[in-house]
């Protein structure tokens, strides 16, 4: 009798214990419990809270297992969706893909992450528990992106490495990058560097599909003109910034863009000085140097003398005299 009431009275005891503290709570890592107290090994005294309760921590919930579709199972679980044929991923987009919607499988029981991913769509995340009692259906809809990404890659011009790159005027970083959740439709990029001329291309964003540039800069080449001098008389000199170039008429090629001081001379005649402005194509410069020429008499008087009295003078065939 007495071993039985020394049994009793110990099974009493374990469930008043048992009671004092919430269901599904332990305490400290090695800890014990007596009555509403959580002792450690390393405490004297027990611990409490502010409102004198025992300190208990909760039991922490069971994590799903990372790439569940390499831990077969006995438990079925069917995974559908919409749209169909969608990829289905367990544990993480970084675990293989295990099928496609819909998909039927067997997976061990206890809480899995399904990933549900399609082209155009945005990935679905559910966290499923997988039971051991009846089939797991799970179901999921995917909704629409109604976006597309930009990705420009450096691959056809190490030049634009580093360089700015604008969708619609707004900035996206540098090449190379890869824009994500670009509105579908029509887009204007651009890419602009120093020493180059800009690069600009209006693109087509597709839904959940990438499109990808690979912009080539070109080096800005310094515009030239060219110059054709002449003037109202043959050979005069021409002088360009203070130098000789020839004599007219002449055309100098390649001459870049911007003012030169002309002057074209002829003696006797006054020198024919100008400012030139250049600019693309052909500039025609004439000097008029004719009107500062000294004036020829057009008529003089002619005396003929012979050694013979009387004698007649003819002058281009006609008598004159």
């Amino acid at each position: 009798m007495t071993a039985r009431l020394v049994v009793l009275l110990l099974c009493l005891l374990a469930h008043v214990a048992s009671a004092d503290a919430p269901k599904g709570y332990k305490c400290g890592p090695g800890g014990y419990r007596v009555k509403d107290t959580c002792k450690c090994p390393d405490e004297k005294q027990p611990a409490r809270d502010a409102d004198n309760k025992a300190i208990c921590e909760p039991k922490p919930e069971p994590k799903p297992e990372a790439c569940m579709g390499d831990r077969k199972g006995k438990h079925a679980i069917k995974i559908e969706g919409n749209p169909v044929g969608a990829t289905i991923y367990l544990g993480s987009k970084d675990c293989p893909a295990v099928g496609r919607t819909p998909w039927t499988g067997k997976l061990a029981a206890g809480p899995v992450t399904v990933i549900v991913d399609h082209q155009g769509y945005e990935p679905e995340t559910k966290l499923v528990t997988v039971t051991p009692k009846s089939k797991t259906s799970v179901f999921m809809i995917l909704q629409r992106t109604n976006a597309g990404s930009v990705e420009v890659k450096a691959d056809a011009d190490p030049n634009v490495v580093g360089v700015a790159v604008t969708i619609d005027g707004q900035p996206q970083g540098t090449v190379p990058v890869t824009i994500k959740k670009v509105k579908s439709g029509r887009h204007l990029v651009e890419i602009a560097k120093p020493g180059f001329d800009p690069f600009q291309q209006w693109i087509e964003v597709q839904d959940g599909q990438t499109t990808l540039l690979m912009p080539v800069l070109r080096p800005i080449v310094a515009a030239k003109g060219r110059m054709v001098i002449d003037a109202d008389v043959p050979q005069a000199e021409v002088f360009v910034n203070g130098e000789r170039k020839g004599t007219t008429p002449l055309a100098l090629d390649n001459l870049p863009l911007g003012s030169y001081d002309v002057i074209v001379k002829k003696a006797p005649s006054k020198d024919w000085q100008r400012t030139i402005a250049l600019g693309p194509g052909t500039t025609l410069v004439r000097a008029e140097l004719a009107p500062t020429m000294p004036k020829v008499p057009t008529h003089a008087e002619l005396e003929i003398i012979a050694d013979a009295p009387g004698a007649e003078v003819w002058v281009d065939g006609a008598a004159v005299g």
